[in-house]
């Protein structure tokens, strides 16, 4: 009889909540109030006395199919579980390791407009797409594609829009250079068509520490309508989410403003006080730089954004209180900052 560890339930869905939406101090005086409620429609994970394949430790990557089957990525797993509409386990998909269709750490997974399961591995720097429930898979080379750590990849009107900062070697030495776009849109043979996004409408990059973080793969959270909109919020957040929109001949940046500002989105910590517990190094986010490591205690961060049918805009927020010590970085409170299709105010969900 073996020990089982424990394990996360993969909540499809949230549980039921009806939420009013609070209008901007700014335009108290005309209150728009509406509401909708969220249903939980299915829980996997739940039963630790399940069969493992039921089980999870952390489910990092969601997606569904056209048929609504259900593909999950577990944090200590290299491969992807999927499930039918109603919780039942049909196939995995994928395995560790470092031959075909093998993977070593997936860091960004997609099901597109004709099913196809699209994961990219970091160590092996390589994007597998699987068809057919994995019975059917290629394999394309990241460098040759002119990409490394995409994440996340979102479908848009037949394309894929990926998410990454480029770095490029300086041919004069010394420190890699950063490409000064961050979105790309690809056909779908993942070949590059269009780059827009500037980086320094979202970053300061005089800050060391930004111009390093700007670089990760948690550096934004983004979502798209899947038609002509595209919605970035900056993990540090500080207060402005970015919607870009298609016209015919460009991308029109918007740069909207929430609800939810702290004074400051994070502070620089010292090198010793970072290393003086184990609390304080897990409150603490670090990043490499040509000048060093940069230590910095983040007191707000975006947890996700998305798009509804509605053209409303949802990002939810995570905000730690300031002067309270690094060894209680956890006590953290989450808001939801939400924008209509056509207004640039936003106003908070509260439940």
């Amino acid at each position: 009889m073996h020990q089982r560890t424990s394990h996360a339930a993969c909540t499809i869905g949230l549980g039921l909540a009806v939420l009013s939406l609070v209008p901007c101090s700014a335009y108290a005086g005309q209150p728009q109030e509406s509401s909708f409620t969220i249903r939980e429609q299915l829980i996997l994970g739940d039963d630790e006395d399940a069969p493992e394949e039921y089980l999870f430790y952390y489910p990092l990557y969601v997606r569904t199919d056209s048929h609504d089957n259900i593909y999950i990525n577990d944090a200590r797993r290299a491969d992807v579980r999927v499930f039918d509409a109603n919780g039942q386990f049909l196939t995995t998909i994928g395995r560790r390791g470092a031959g075909p269709g093998e993977m070593k750490e997936i860091v960004s997974m997609h099901v597109d407009g004709d099913d196809r399961l699209i994961v990219v591995d970091r160590n092996s720097r390589r994007l597998t797409i699987f068809t057919d429930m994995g019975k059917d898979f290629s394999v394309e080379n990241t460098i040759d594609k002119g990409f490394i750590m995409p994440n996340p990849i979102l479908s848009l009107d037949g394309t894929f829009l990926l998410s990454e900062v480029r770095r490029f070697a300086n041919p004069e030495g010394g420190p890699r250079l950063l490409d000064d776009w961050f979105l790309h849109l690809h056909d779908t043979e993942l070949n590059r068509i269009e780059t827009f996004g500037l980086l320094t409408d979202i970053f300061n990059l005089s800050s060391p520490f930004l111009r390093a973080h700007s670089g990760s793969s948690r550096a934004f959270e983004v979502a798209t309508d899947g038609i002509n909109t595209i919605v970035v919020a900056p993990y540090v957040y500080d207060g402005r989410i970015y919607r870009y929109v298609r016209s015919p001949d460009r991308w029109i940046t918007e740069k909207l403003k929430g609800r939810d500002i702290a004074a400051k989105a994070f502070v620089p910590i010292s090198k010793e006080k970072c290393d003086s517990s184990d609390d304080a190094r897990r409150g603490t986010i670090t990043r490499s730089s040509p000048t060093g490591p940069q230590h910095v205690r983040v007191f707000s961060r975006s947890r996700g954004i998305g798009i509804l049918s509605t053209g409303q805009i949802l990002h939810f927020t995570l905000r730690t209180p300031p002067k309270e010590p690094l060894s209680r970085w956890w006590s953290c409170t989450g808001k939801t900052e939400t924008w209509r299709r056509t207004a640039d105010y936003c106003s908070i969900i509260q439940s």
